[in-house]
């Protein structure tokens, strides 16, 4: 009788033990479940390396351009990119990124890129525009690529336009987010030798994120550095600028997957603003609007080298490395 019950207690405990592993692993894949679906499946937490905080991308086989990248290393594909480079609709977009913000700092850069593209293509500032194309001869190329630039930002609020960009450039960088904390170089005023140079290990690891958007921000870095800082790099003759650096790694990120067409953002304003349209690529841009030929062939050859470090993570002995300039 005493061993009949002692083994009715005995499956009774089992059973109850049974049901409470039960719950504990319901409970543990639900949760997953949830925070797996909060953000987008090739997401990945931010990391530190060095004194950079850099949200990390998710990475895809490089397929090479302009035989810059024939490599078989792994290319970070951004979250947002793809969509917003084919974007038709930017307020649609601003709302798609509004509701990542709060755990994807990439998205709130993202916005910060449409006000800055779309502030002089809406409102009064578009009349105005419209009214000042219309009045200057041969400008039919200018008002078709105002009109596409106007179509994109149809719908955007005006309250949005308050909004200081580098407000939301600021929150991103804060975030962990690397084109951010590449673009605040262009803001930073460094008042000291140290300040000058305390940045050169954070901008090598912003420039191996391989991220176009963030090699073409590191351009920033050098040219506001032009008139204090200067490189000697092996296999480029001579002293090397700030500008010099500043050239070749806008080159360079078109190289690496920035979209550098006539018919990109940046390239609808181009011909918008400086009446420079159809050019497909920045390096015609260069070669005939923007540089010198003695400046673009440096520029050339620098590209080569940045393309060489970001294929095969070698790069030439102080290429990340200044020296302190004299004041022009």
């Amino acid at each position: 009788m005493i061993l009949l019950k002692y083994r009715r207690h005995l499956i009774i405990f089992v059973i109850a033990v049974c049901i409470g592993v039960w719950f504990f692993v319901y409970k543990q894949q639900t949760n997953t479940k949830i925070q797996t679906s909060a953000v987008p499946k090739n997401f990945e937490p931010v990391t530190e390396r060095g004194s950079v905080k850099i949200a990390s991308s998710t990475t895809e086989k490089s397929t090479g351009t302009s035989g810059a990248n024939a490599d078989a290393r792994l290319r970070p594909r951004s979250l947002f990119y793809e969509k917003y480079k084919n974007s038709t609709n930017f307020s649609e977009m601003y709302g798609y990124l509004e509701a990542h913000v709060s755990n994807l700092p990439e998205a709130r850069y993202f916005q910060s890129i449409i006000l800055r593209t779309c502030f002089s293509y809406t409102g009064d500032r578009l009349a105005r525009l419209e009214l000042k194309l219309k009045g200057e001869t041969a400008n039919t190329k200018r008002l078709e690529a105002l009109n596409q630039l106007a179509e994109r930002c149809r719908g955007l609020s005006e309250a949005l336009f308050e909004i200081p960009p580098i407000t939301l450039v600021r929150q991103a960088a804060a975030q962990g987010d690397p084109k951010a904390k590449a673009e605040l170089f262009l803001w930073d005023n460094p008042t000291n030798k140290a300040e000058y140079v305390a940045a050169e290990f954070d901008v090598k690891i912003l420039a191996e994120s391989r991220d176009p958007i963030v090699i073409e921000n590191i351009a920033n870095y050098f040219q506001n550095r032009n008139d204090f800082l200067h490189w000697n790099i092996p296999g480029v003759d001579g002293t090397v600028t700030g500008n010099d650096m500043a050239h070749a790694f806008r080159l360079a990120a078109c190289d690496n997957g920035l979209d550098c067409s006539s018919t990109s953002p940046d390239g609808l304003a181009a011909c918008v603003k400086r009446n420079i349209c159809n050019i497909d690529n920045k390096t015609s841009e260069a070669q005939n609007f923007g540089l010198s030929p003695a400046e673009f062939v440096r520029a050339q050859r620098i590209r080569e080298i940045i393309n060489s470090g970001l294929s095969n993570g070698t790069w030439p002995k102080e290429f990340w490395t200044s020296s302190i300039r004299s004041r022009r």
